[in-house]
């Protein structure tokens, strides 16, 4: 009778975790993306490092990740790397610096400011 009873109960969790296991796999989930905006101004020295990082959290995320580069009138060669990075296939848009982003979808955006020409360094909205 006690095998009965501990085979049913154990029959009854496992078609509970199954159910679970369905009903999560085919429940749509919308994941919001993620919008980064680096200020720059003369930044050649952190612009690649701080790009590849954002690619690798990416990808280690798996989420929608889009990039904004508002550059205040580089000298340097920040604007050559950002198209180096540009023609090897990431997704990454030059903005003017006094641009607003146009989120196309529910996200979050954050502010990186690699040489402190503007107020925020590191700011979520």
């Amino acid at each position: 009778m006690q095998t009965l009873i501990i085979w049913l109960m154990a029959a009854y969790g496992v078609t509970v975790c199954w159910v679970q296991i369905c009903r999560w796999l085919h429940v749509p989930r919308k994941e919001s993306a993620v919008y980064y905006c680096i200020y720059t101004y003369n930044s050649q020295e952190k612009i690649e490092w701080v790009m590849r990082s954002l690619f690798y959290l990416s990808r280690l995320e798996g989420r929608s990740f889009h990039y904004y580069i508002a550059d205040a009138g580089s000298t340097d060669d920040t604007l050559k790397i950002i198209e180096k990075l540009i023609k090897q296939g990431n997704r990454i848009e030059v903005i003017d610096s006094d641009s607003d982003i146009d989120k196309g979808e529910e996200g979050k955006i954050i502010l990186i400011d690699l040489e402190g020409c503007y107020q925020c360094e590191y700011k979520t909205t």
